[in-house]
């Protein structure tokens, strides 16, 4: 419910009614690394990260509904850190990000894996995603944080 008047996408939502609101932001990502370390236990690779971002914000009220949607290109750079701590159990460090005067992006993860056996692991950990732009168009601003698992599968 919406505690004052709001105009958004050239519609006014009233206070105190009921509203639904959505907000979806999909990312996909291609990234390309070069392994610039290659030491007894760490290996760091650096390169960058072609975004694609999907987003849309919408406003639903009694019959009313506003949209504001936009996708868009958003060029990271990526660092990726692998220590080696204990036979197959390996500490990373994934980061993409930049700062701009449009917003900026920032996705970290720092997660533990597991080498099942030569081309399978396992493994889990803590991933922050924040970002977000202030233009003259948009002002938006997101900050999230989780658990996250993975399994993966090396050629």
């Amino acid at each position: 419910m919406l505690t004052d008047d709001v105009f958004f996408v050239d519609k006014t939502f009233t206070g105190g009614q009921s509203t639904t609101a959505t907000y979806r932001f999909n990312s996909y990502r291609a990234t390309y690394r070069y392994l610039f370390y290659d030491g007894p236990q760490w290996r760091w690779w650096v390169g960058g990260t072609a975004k694609i971002r999907d987003a849309e914000i919408a406003l639903e009220q009694d019959g009313v509904s506003a949209s504001d949607s936009n996708v868009g290109f958003v060029p990271l750079v990526n660092l990726y850190g692998d220590f080696r701590f204990a036979g197959k159990w390996r500490f990373i460090v994934d980061f993409d990000g930049l700062v701009g005067p449009q917003g900026r992006a920032v996705d970290l993860g720092l997660k533990v894996h597991y080498d099942v056996n030569r081309h399978w692991y396992v493994g889990g950990g803590y991933r922050t995603l924040e970002g977000g732009a202030d233009n003259d168009a948009v002002y938006n601003f997101a900050w999230f944080n989780y658990a996250a698992v993975s399994a993966g599968y090396r050629f």
